[in-house]
This record gives C-alpha cells, sequence and structure tokens, in this order.
C-alpha cells in the first residue's frame, strides 16, 4: 500500500528521522513548498554512504542544492540538444529530399519494413488529427499529395527521427557513400574529422541525446546520468578517439562527448563547456567533476 499524506509539518519529521539536519524551520517550509516531497525525497540518494544511511552532516540545504544544480543543468543542456536537433532534422530532410519529396514512404529505403510501417502509422496519426500543427493544416488546404520530407521531419519527436535514421539502409560499399544515411553519416565525419564514426555509433549516439532530452523535458534528474558502455563489436556507442578510458560505464561526461562531436558551432559547444564548469564551481559544496563522470584529464578530451 502506498504511503501515507504528509503535511508540510511532517514531511520535515520524516526528514528528521532520515539523519537529515533541517536547520531554521520557516526555510525548509519555504523549500518543501517549492518541491514536490517525493520529487525532494530521490535528491537524497546522493548522501547515502556504503550502508545505505544519510551521511552524517547532510543537510536539507544540501538536498536542496543539488535540486537546483540538477534544474540548472537541465536549462543549460537544453538548448545544446536544440541544436543538434534541429540541425540533424535538417540533413534527414535535405538528403532524403534528394532521392525524392516522398521516399521516406517507400520501404525500399529502409531496413525494416515493420518498423518502417510504424513511423508511417505514426505519421498518419499526425495528420488525421493536425489540431495545432499549421504545418499539417496548411498542406493538406493547400496540396492534395503526401506530406513531403521536410514537412514531415517537422512533426516527427526527436526519438522518432532518431529511429528513422536508424532503419534507413546505407551502402553495401563503404567507400561509396550513395545512400541518404551514408551522405549524412560522411557529413559528420568531415565536418568533426572522425573518420573512424560508422553509423551503428551515430545511432546509438543520437539515442543517447534522445534520452538526455526527453530527461530535460520531463525535468527528471540529469546530473546522475550513467549509462552502460556498450561493445564495440555489438552495439557501439564509442569509437577511437572518443572512447571513455577505464570504465563499463559513462556518467554525463559521456554525453559531454557526444555534444562535441555532434554540435556544428564550436564557439557555441566551448560556451557550453564553460558554463558547465562554472555551473559545477558555483555548487562545489555538494558536487565536483569526477562526480559527474569526469576525469582528470577531461579538457584536453573535450577540448
Amino acid at each position: 500500500m502506498s504511503k501515507p499524506y504528509l503535511n508540510l509539518k511532517d514531511q520535515i519529521k520524516h526528514l528528521k528521522t532520515k539523519n537529515i539536519y533541517i536547520g531554521n524551520k520557516a526555510t525548509a517550509k519555504r523549500i518543501l513548498t517549492r518541491v514536490n516531497f517525493q520529487r525532494f525525497l530521490a535528491y537524497r540518494l546522493h548522501f547515502l554512504d556504503a550502508s545505505n544511511n544519510i551521511k552524517a552532516g547532510t543537510k536539507l540545504k544540501h538536498i536542496y542544492l543539488l535540486y537546483e544544480f540538477d534544474k540548472e543543468l537541465r536549462a543549460l543542456t537544453s538548448p545544446m540538444l536544440e541544436s543538434i536537433e534541429l540541425n540533424f532534422r535538417r540533413h534527414i530532410a535535405y538528403e532524403l529530399g534528394s532521392i525524392g519529396i516522398h521516399s521516406y514512404l517507400n520501404n525500399l529505403n529502409f531496413r525494416d519494413p515493420f518498423k518502417h510501417s510504424i513511423l508511417l502509422n505514426s505519421i498518419n496519426k499526425s495528420v488525421n488529427n493536425p489540431k495545432d500543427r499549421k504545418i499539417i493544416s496548411n498542406h493538406i488546404k493547400n496540396y492534395q499529395d503526401f506530406l513531403p520530407i521536410y514537412k514531415v521531419v517537422e512533426i516527427l519527436s526527436f526519438g522518432e527521427l532518431s529511429k528513422l535514421f536508424e532503419n534507413l539502409k546505407s551502402s553495401p560499399v563503404r567507400t561509396s557513400p550513395t545512400t541518404p544515411k551514408d551522405k549524412i553519416l560522411e557529413f559528420y565525419k568531415k565536418s568533426k574529422k572522425i573518420y573512424s564514426l560508422n553509423n551503428k555509433t551515430l545511432e546509438s549516439w543520437l539515442r543517447e541525446l534522445v534520452e538526455v532530452r526527453n530527461k530535460c523535458a520531463h525535468y527528471d534528474m540529469l546530473w546522475d546520468y550513467e549509462r552502460e558502455l556498450k561493445s564495440l563489436k555489438r552495439d557501439p556507442a564509442w569509437i577511437n578517439g572518443a572512447i571513455i578510458k577505464n570504465t563499463n560505464k559513462y556518467k554525463f561526461y559521456g554525453v559531454c562527448l557526444i555534444f562535441k562531436y555532434l554540435c556544428l558551432s564550436k564557439t557555441q559547444y566551448k560556451i557550453y563547456i564553460y558554463n558547465f564548469e562554472k555551473l559545477v564551481k558555483k555548487y562545489s559544496t555538494i558536487i565536483n567533476m569526477s562526480t559527474l563522470g569526469f576525469p582528470n584529464t577531461w579538457k584536453n578530451d573535450l577540448f
């Protein structure tokens, strides 16, 4: 059975039973009126010791600072995700459009017919229920054909877009990028000078960014991001020159590495990393770069 409702007074009592120092009760009440209690409790996990007990000296203020750090981290990260996502939408529209504005309808351009049918069903649902999507209602009003790919990419979610890319067929001959998928890959390889990049790795990077984007959109915890480092042979997350060293997992440092290779603006990327370090220093009493998975060599790795 679920735990009972707690008013502010009972919430403070509950925190005291967890060995959390409350301090000024008026301040504690102000904090707990700003954050849902369950969300607040989730941030206390950072302050547990090896025995799963709250570390001695942990204050309610410390937990709130971690919450604030996470909120600012999401706000800082969202524009970077937006930039990468919008650029990727452009590439899908441009390269698929080059072989036909309705080429997305042809399952011969895709690896898995079933996954392709799921994509088309999602597009059809949007078309049949345009609601406030003017790009759809205007097309229906002025044209009689299916939505062209350059409009389709604007109604797909980032997750759907990444799945579209993943399901596209690639060139059988690696040295000859003739398909839209391989032309997109070639663009990133040349623009970032990472010639060992392949479609499998690019697909996995997009999946990671979809996960990060969803965390930002739904206000989930981002600071504790942690993922398994997948085998290069099975499902690569990294390549030579962009490898996470000496670990089978990666944290937010891995996300920053993806930003390095997919953000097209060097200026935007450098400003992001600068502000990221500045943000960590602002909250240095409760967080540090190593907690977020950053090695001592992170400045050399990220610049």
